[in-house]
């Protein structure tokens, strides 16, 4: 499996599952902190899980949980740079309000006629409707990464579930055909072959 990183600073790590290797093909890679050789993950799978699937399955497993992982930090990313735009905007807002009041007092200080805080409103209702539009959007992206985390789940459960039918099904077959073979009188009591003699 190789994993892709952009420049020295850490980037999102991507997988190509076409470039996944089987698990006993693994070798050392190279650390991109540069703190030297470091061994494959697939090195450290035990045994007898390795025995349970095959190389492209665990491949696949990996590539699965790589992109959850990379789906939970973006959306973490993404949370915090709408925590920091909501901050800057709140400063914008501050920002422009104290302008255009300063703005005001110099036209009085002046003598001029002040007009009414029309600029200021239609520029805090511009404010306003981008905040409102923003959030939309965001709420949005929460609901369809919520309704993306249910299918998963649905899907998930769904493929627990055939696999217990299947186990199920697999374990009536074989009691079956013990049951049968007793009755033929070709195994014993507990289930081992009869040698005939």
């Amino acid at each position: 499996m190789v994993f892709s990183s952009a420049g020295d600073t850490e980037q999102p790590l991507f997988v190509r599952p076409f470039n996944c290797t089987p698990s006993h093909l693994a070798a050392p890679v190279v650390d991109p902190c540069g703190r030297g050789n470091v061994k494959s993950s697939a090195l450290f799978i035990e045994e007898s899980v390795r025995r349970r699937f095959e190389p492209w399955e665990l491949g696949l497993i990996k590539h699965k949980a790589l992109q959850e992982y990379n789906l939970l930090k973006n959306a973490s990313e993404r949370r915090d740079l709408e925590r920091e735009e909501s901050i800057a905007r709140e400063e914008i807002v501050n920002d422009a309000t104290s302008l255009l009041a300063a703005v005001i007092e110099w036209r009085v200080e002046a003598g001029e006629e002040v007009m009414s805080d029309r600029a200021l409103s239609r520029l805090l209702e511009r404010l306003r409707k981008r905040a409102t539009t923003q959030q939309r959007q965001y709420e949005i992206n929460e609901n369809a990464l919520r309704e993306e985390g249910r299918m998963g789940w649905r899907q998930e459960v769904e493929e627990k579930a055939r696999s217990k039918q299947r186990e199920e099904a697999m374990a009536r077959w074989r009691r079956e055909c013990e049951d049968s073979l007793r009755c033929h009188g070709l195994l014993d009591g507990d289930g081992e072959k009869r040698t005939p003699g």
